[in-house]
């Protein structure tokens, strides 16, 4: 088997063909945005790219002092405790890769040993489940996503020279596999194994799932009201292209300097996905907030100075967003930011 070796990211997009049409998006006038800062130059945040405002409280999911979740008051941003530890416990996790909420509490995912765990309250772990592999004896899961009422979206290996199947799975049944790349490479090709979703969200209804990439701008979006997943919407915003280097059997791939940088972190409503969006050649440029509908189309976008790399929605005021700012990964920040409209 050929190796495919990929230069600062873990996760890569291919070079699309030049048959293929882009079109930037287009938004009104850019909006002003009021940012106010909760966290306080001596807090220490952890890195992450997954946040969640729920009731009164921020959780913030990254490892810190041998923690995986951090919970932050709403209004003030002051620091309340640090949960689940680092380990093999049974109340321990590895690593949280992406966690749900609900009324009972939070629902995580651990990336290393794909085991879901349900904390209560309290951060009581209340039943763990490895079931992502019954049934699915043809098609391995690389990525799940946790998603509302029982749903799990995963990425799924289909074959060595192909990019990532999406597979729906509820209460142990799955739909079929979605096949379809949005770029018209060869799936025979070795570029095409490359390929890749990164940034995902949901609807809170859990009927429809959006992708978006970082380098260049694609943005995939799907209906998911049952286990078959069907596109609503295709949109090649901005092309991005790679070099790639054979060393011997192997292929190294990197990314082409020159490329528009895309989305940085997303999330939605059953009406809008707002996403931190860059749009220059630069990874540590400014990342805007953009708002689109669930068929693609640009609504909005508001200037922010500051690199967003994770955002919530917030349940308080649907004007206003939580974000974590980094000017590198020692100097993060908890904001606030009031968007005008946002929702409309």
């Amino acid at each position: 088997m050929k190796f495919i070796g990929v230069v600062a990211m873990s996760l890569i997009f291919v070079g699309c063909s030049t048959t293929q049409k882009f079109t930037a998006p287009i938004f009104p006038a850019k909006l002003d945005a009021k940012v106010a800062t909760l966290s306080t130059a001596d807090d220490i945040l952890p890195v992450s790219r997954k946040i969640e405002a729920v009731d009164s409280v921020i959780l913030i999911a990254g490892e810190l002092d041998g923690k995986l979740m951090h919970v932050y008051d709403i209004r003030t941003g002051k620091f309340k405790g640090s949960h689940i530890n680092k380990g093999q416990g049974p109340d321990d996790m590895v690593y949280v890769g992406n966690f749900i909420t609900d009324s009972i509490g939070v629902t995580a995912l651990d990336l290393f040993t794909s085991a879901e765990k349900r904390f209560d309250k309290d951060w009581k772990c209340i039943s763990v489940s490895r079931s992502y592999t019954q049934g699915m004896e043809t098609y391995a899961p690389r990525v799940i996503h946790l998603m509302p009422d029982g749903k799990r979206l995963m990425q799924v290996f289909v074959q060595e020279h192909a990019p990532l199947g999406l597979m729906m799975l509820k209460d142990g049944k799955h739909g079929d596999v979605y096949t379809e790349s949005p770029l018209d490479n060869d799936p025979e090709s070795e570029k095409a194994s490359t390929y890749n979703r990164v940034n995902f969200t949901f609807s809170p209804d859990a009927t429809k799932v959006a992708f978006a990439s970082r380098e260049g701008l694609i943005m995939e979006i799907f209906d998911v009201a049952d286990l078959n997943i069907k596109p609503i919407a295709i949109k090649l915003f901005h092309p991005y292209d790679i070099n790639t280097k054979k060393m011997g059997e192997n292929v190294l791939v990197e990314y082409k300097e020159d490329n528009i940088k895309g989305i940085m972190a997303m999330t939605a409503t059953d009406k809008r996905i707002v996403a931190a969006y860059n749009g220059s050649t630069s990874h540590e440029s400014n990342t805007d907030i953009a708002v689109w509908d669930w068929n693609g189309k640009p609504l909005r976008r508001y200037g922010f100075i500051g690199r967003i790399m994770a955002l919530c929605l917030s349940p308080l005021a649907s004007d206003d967003i939580y974000a974590l700012v980094h000017k590198s990964d020692y100097d993060i920040s908890l904001v606030k930011i009031n968007c005008p409209g946002l929702l409309d």
